[in-house]
């Protein structure tokens, strides 16, 4: 691997960093239906890119040579996405691959708790 993740992941980020100060700059009442609907779904792509990188850090794959810039490289990601502590998620993700779909892994629903919240 040649650390071509963290040039993909970097383009992911200035791309979400552009869209947001770009619309944010934007009178609302200047933007069109179809320039909301295209907006939407660039930043949903764009927020999905960043949990992407996020995950890819967690797996050491962004910069292989290199843990610390994977791991800062995901902290900045699941920041921007939504202000998600990378070492928590972190922990439960890897907890997640040793225990997949069995009590224990935290994306496991056991079918008994059904509140969404209490899941």
């Amino acid at each position: 691997m040649n650390g071509l993740g963290v040039v993909y992941g970097g383009v992911i980020f200035l791309a979400w960093l552009g869209s947001l100060l770009g619309l944010l700059a934007l009178p609302l009442s200047q933007i069109s239906l179809w320039g909301w609907v295209l907006a939407v779904l660039g930043r949903t792509f764009l927020q999905t890119g960043l949990f992407i990188v996020a995950h890819d850090a967690m797996h050491l794959s962004l910069f292989p040579r290199s843990p610390r810039i994977n791991h800062r490289l995901g902290a900045i990601a699941l920041g921007c996405y939504g202000f998600l502590s990378y070492r928590h998620c972190c922990r439960h993700h890897h907890t997640h691959h040793r225990q997949p779909a069995q009590v224990g892994d935290p994306d496991f629903h056991d079918g008994t708790h059904a509140h969404p919240i209490r899941w």
